[in-house]
């Protein structure tokens, strides 16, 4: 591979929400790679942005919604959510929209429910898995205080904790 080619290579940085993905997402800029142009700004527990690229974080909600889930991805079910050629036409137009020559990449704990259809289009791609443990993740979550689904259900977040773990589990 070229040095071109390697340095062209997005950076696909997830993990649970409220992992430390934002965290990575942060130095990874700070480094030099472009996580999208339009992001996210501030929101309950990250007062300095999300640093998600809202293009990805709609995508990916979209894919959501279409498969009966939660746009967040919160399902204690760990089934597949589809992703026919309609899907995987916008996935490359949005790719197109946001590679960049260099270092590039993009944030999103939901990419975790996604990894095998990004392989799938990006195989050189580099993935970043972010771990926290299920105590300060979900202690995390509950202090941001802003989900009305884990106040009604508290052990779903150790369902979605789980999930998503055995997701990065599976595909590593």
């Amino acid at each position: 591979m070229t040095a071109k080619a390697q340095r062209d290579r997005p950076w696909i940085i997830t993990g649970m929400h409220r992992s430390g993905t934002t965290f990575a997402a942060a130095c990874l800029r700070a480094a030099g790679v472009d996580v999208g142009r339009d992001l996210l700004g501030p929101a309950a527990g990250n007062p300095r942005g999300l640093l998600e690229n809202r293009a990805f974080v709609e995508f990916h909600k979209d894919l959501l919604r279409s498969g009966g889930w939660d746009e967040l991805g919160w399902s204690h079910v760990d089934a597949p959510i589809p992703t026919g050629e309609p899907a995987r036409a916008a996935a490359q137009k949005l790719i197109a929209g946001n590679a960049r020559d260099g270092h590039w990449g993009w944030k999103d704990p939901r990419t975790t429910l996604f990894m095998e259809f990004w392989r799938a289009l990006l195989p050189d791609a580099r993935f970043i898995f972010i771990y926290r443990s299920p105590w300060d993740s979900i202690d995390s979550l509950f202090r941001r205080g802003t989900d009305q689904l884990l106040r009604d259900d508290p052990l779903r977040a150790m369902d979605l904790w789980l999930l998503y773990t055995r997701r990065i589990a599976a595909f590593r």
